[in-house]
């Protein structure tokens, strides 16, 4: 993989680990309008991250798709995560309990 697709899937990797964690909030709040909006955001970082990772657009639908599915859905995003991880760290890349930090990417981020 180049740097920069390097880069989009460390801090894809990174956004669904924050989706998951949010997605668990929204859940435990038991309001619908925020768990929906969790789920949402988590079928977003999905459909990014698998994206990121080469999958084609079917293959990223269906994980997104997966997202709907209680039990799948824990189970996907282990998976994407697993596979991710794995690609990040055959490019020599350190991964946390968060991802990869922004300051060990190849490619620094820059703003404007």
């Amino acid at each position: 993989m180049k740097e920069l697709a390097i880069n989009s899937t460390a801090s894809a990797q990174r956004l669904l680990i924050w989706a998951f964690i949010i997605s668990m909030v929204g859940a435990a709040t038991k309001i619908p309008i925020v768990w929906f909006a969790a789920v949402i955001f988590l079928i977003f970082c999905v459909y990014k991250t698998s994206k990121a990772m080469g999958f084609s657009t079917a293959a990223s639908i269906f994980w997104g798709m997966a997202m709907l599915l209680p039990g799948l859905s824990t189970i996907c995003i282990l998976i994407l995560n697993y596979k991710t991880t794995c690609v990040l760290r055959a490019h020599g890349l350190k991964v946390g309990l968060l991802g990869v930090k922004p300051s060990d990417l190849p490619i620094k981020p820059t703003i404007g």
